[in-house]
């Protein structure tokens, strides 16, 4: 399955040098298309340690972010059944990760598939 388009960048600066707490504190949106000049889904703010924010399954969604050690593009692929249809959704998250600056963005075939392939993070 042709699932995911575009591209992820994930940044592991350390937070100290842009003045921000180590805490770990992400905001996940998604746009309705392949890139971030579509109209936004939704956004969620999300907080481990502790977990916290609005993101409808924090606790899930911080272990599995912590399993890969903040890096995004390393997340689990559930290898869920997901319609091949085309609608596209981009997905961008910005915040810290314990001591590293994240930047990532990256477009998925559709909502389903990108909740498949973040082992359920991007599920909001």
């Amino acid at each position: 399955m042709a699932a995911a388009a575009g591209a992820a960048l994930v940044l592991a600066t350390p937070a100290a040098a842009t003045g921000q707490g180590s805490a770990s504190s992400l905001v996940i949106t998604a746009y309705n298309g392949d890139d971030t000049t579509w109209p936004v889904i939704r956004e969620v703010t999300l907080k481990c340690e502790p977990t916290g924010g609005n993101h409808e399954h924090a606790e899930d969604a911080c272990a599995s972010i912590e399993s890969v050690g903040g890096n995004l593009d390393e997340l689990l692929d559930r290898q869920e059944l997901c319609p091949e249809v085309y609608q596209p959704v981009t997905i961008e998250v910005g915040g810290n990760w314990d001591d590293m600056v994240v930047a990532f963005e990256h477009t998925y075939a559709n909502l389903c598939f990108a909740f498949s392939q973040s082992d359920g993070v991007f599920s909001f």
